[in-house]
């Protein structure tokens, strides 16, 4: 894999004035967002304000003195340290989705510079920066924006992991184990953040095997990564053997979402009305007292049954499912948002400037895709490409939407911009630089 080792540490004058106008922007779209909404955090539908207030008041991660692993726990951790700071509050939220959204679109420009995206990698930034599903989400007590952050991360630290070995000559061994380190790290707070990241996680190796030299170090490289993600991921499931009685790496969620997406009520919805969403509220209500019609039942346990009654409708209705497995897939890759009774013009207008906005970065990040050609399974950008395949893989059978399609984001707006740099060099008749793989620097 070549390196251009002499171009990787110029940052022209353009380019710090370009990071400083992302920066802000990304900080101005976002302050707006927050204020333009009254609403901006007033609702906890996840409960993840109540549980990590329930952590700071009772020291324990669940409702009262009954402790729970139904939610993923990081991104309550990280409102657990604001509440103990005495700010969680609007304000508080705002400042910390403010912060997360512009580091997103930070790690992002180095991404993008580290795929060889040269200017073209402040595009990727921006559509990060102004993503429409991110910037709602970032107005909402939901983990969206932490895990979008997270993608971005590991992303950076998997790539500079790559290009480290790759030039093994004149980087220390050092800094490669540090950047193997990172990338554990960073991927196993993905899964603590939200489970579908397992799958990315645990096909990672087999990504690294593919892309590193086939030598010794290798395998020292992949062990690192292994060992820096058990590290992260063994206190929560330690913490699960000591309250359940078994060593639960995700969450407990995992039953109803498989059930939500595949229940008899849902394929009746299909069937008679699959254009108008679902709405669950009485489905939902249902197995929350199927739940507390037995107490005695712990959650894993009732975890384990709500995943048995999903599987036994797959199996009574293989057909239903084929067409609930579509609707999932057409859902998380869908463009225009559903649209709900009483759409006021105004949402109508922004459903509409939504699905005109994906697209065209979905256009682009397909051409982009294309201009790669085999640079798209033997270089870095694999990782992206098997970060898309996975969520695509698990939502296809779990309950999925728009929204859960957020972290991808990073990815998703590098190819965009590949797309685009390919398409200006057709008009300019200038080829883009895929040839050059910038070694990794902390600059952008």
């Amino acid at each position: 894999m070549p390196v251009d080792t002499q171009n990787s540490q110029r940052i022209s004058p353009f380019d710090r004035w370009a990071l400083m106008a992302l920066l802000v922007g990304t900080i101005v779209v976002r302050i707006a967002a927050i204020m333009l909404d009254p609403a901006a955090f007033r609702d906890d539908v996840d409960d993840y304000r109540r549980l990590a207030e329930n952590l700071v008041r009772l020291g324990v991660y669940g409702y009262g003195e009954v402790p729970t692993a139904y939610r993923s726990p990081l991104y309550p951790l990280v409102l657990a340290g604001l509440a103990e700071l005495g700010v969680l509050t609007t304000a508080g939220l705002a400042v910390l989705h403010v912060v997360l959204g512009t580091a997103t679109a930070w790690l992002s420009v180095i991404v993008g510079r580290w795929w060889g995206l040269g200017s073209w990698r402040f595009l990727a930034a921006a559509l990060v920066a102004c993503d429409p599903i991110l910037v709602r989400q970032s107005t909402l007590v939901m983990s969206e924006t932490l895990a979008a952050l997270l993608v971005a991360a590991a992303l950076a630290a998997l790539t500079a992991m790559i290009n480290c070995v790759a030039t093994r000559s004149a980087t220390p061994e050092r800094d490669t184990l540090l950047w193997a380190l990172g990338a554990g790290a960073a991927l196993a707070l993905g899964v603590l953040c939200r489970p579908v990241f397992a799958v990315w996680l645990f096909a990672t190796p087999l990504c690294l095997v593919w892309l590193l030299p086939r030598e010794e170090r290798r395998m020292r490289v992949v062990a690192v990564v292994l060992f820096a993600a058990i590290v992260v991921l063994a206190p929560w499931g330690l913490r699960n053997q000591w309250r359940f009685g078994r060593p639960i790496l995700t969450t407990t969620h995992g039953g109803f979402t498989l059930l939500l997406g595949n229940n008899a009520e849902f394929y009746e919805h299909l069937r008679a009305t699959p254009r108008t969403p679902w709405d669950a509220a009485e489905f939902n209500r249902a197995v929350l007292d199927g739940r507390r019609a037995a107490p005695q039942e712990n959650e894993p346990a009732a975890d384990r049954r709500e995943y048995a009654e999903a599987w036994q409708t797959i199996r009574e209705e293989p057909s239903m499912f084929a067409r609930a497995v579509a609707y999932r897939e057409t859902r998380l890759w869908g463009v225009l948002p559903l649209a709900l009774d009483g759409d006021s013009p105004r949402e109508r207008v922004l459903r509409y400037a939504t699905a005109g906005w994906y697209v065209l970065e979905f256009v682009l990040a397909l051409v982009g895709l294309w201009s790669l050609g085999r640079r798209l399974v033997t270089s870095p950008w694999l990782f992206g490409l098997l970060l898309a395949a996975s969520f695509t893989a698990v939502h296809a059978l779990y309950w999925t939407d728009m929204r859960m399609r957020a972290p991808l984001e990073p990815a998703i707006a590098c190819a965009a911009a590949a797309g685009g740099a390919w398409i200006w060099g057709k008009i300019t008749r200038r080829n883009p630089l895929w040839n050059k793989q910038l070694r990794p620097s902390v600059e952008a």
